[in-house]
């Protein structure tokens, strides 16, 4: 018996469908989207700095609401192989500093934290549901202390490079972690709401910054990061 040709009629199969894949930048857009590509691989001794973009119509999350939201988020999502040890909240963006022991690990801490403040957040808006980050995350791991110390100064000062001014002039970021660090001056960290972040399992993240670099001091309050690398930057 021969074999019979199926019809296929007008139906085209196989080959890209129109519309799939992730659209274009908007010629507006303020920066390029993170590419989809496969993410590097982690290693254990080297904390990640990570970027959170909201989403386009997100009020700003620099309030008392977000960040006491996000400290609960970030209490709640550390485990035995990750944890968030420093953050920074901004207008539309969050900055964290993590551990995490390999890449499925890292993966998986933050897609807790960004599920969950998702859904907190759309909560707190009063919706059942809605686009709240606008990107992929971006990731850059630290490798060395001058890397870590460069980032803990870009989180703890990136406010100030925003144009936001302190209540008090020796006042540090309260939507920081930044009174969490005990290797920055008196002077660095004034006192305000002292959020308890997880020890730091990092040799690098503990004491391997300020053992090599020293600790922050008051005049990097004011200082702009300029070797922080681009990548890193808003």
């Amino acid at each position: 018996m021969g074999q019979l040709a199926l019809p296929l009629g007008n139906h085209e199969r196989g080959g890209k469908r129109r519309g799939a894949g992730r659209k274009p930048r908007p010629e507006n857009a303020r920066r390029p989207l993170v590419e989809h590509r496969v993410r590097p691989e982690h290693r254990r001794r080297h904390p990640v700095h990570v970027t959170l973009r909201a989403a386009r119509g997100i009020p700003s999350l620099r309030s008392e609401r977000f960040r006491n939201l996000l400290e609960r988020i970030l209490d709640g999502t550390r485990d035995a192989n990750g944890q968030v040890v420093h953050f920074s909240v901004q207008h539309d963006h969050i900055h964290v500093v993590l551990e995490a022991d390999d890449k499925r690990s890292l993966s998986s801490l933050v897609r807790r934290v960004v599920i969950r403040f998702a859904l907190r957040t759309n909560k707190v808006l009063g919706r059942s549901k809605g686009k709240v980050w606008g990107d992929r995350y971006h990731r850059r791991d630290l490798e060395s202390p001058r890397d870590v110390k460069n980032v803990l100064r870009y989180l703890f000062t990136n406010a100030a490079k925003h144009g936001e001014e302190p209540a008090f002039p020796d006042a540090s970021d309260p939507f920081t972690s930044v009174t969490s660090v005990t290797s920055v001056t008196s002077d660095f960290a004034s006192t305000h709401r002292r959020w308890r972040p997880p020890r730091a399992r990092t040799w690098l993240l503990s004491t391997g910054w300020w053992k090599v670099h020293g600790p922050l001091s008051s005049h990097e309050r004011r200082r702009a990061g300029p070797d922080v690398p681009t990548a890193a930057r808003p």
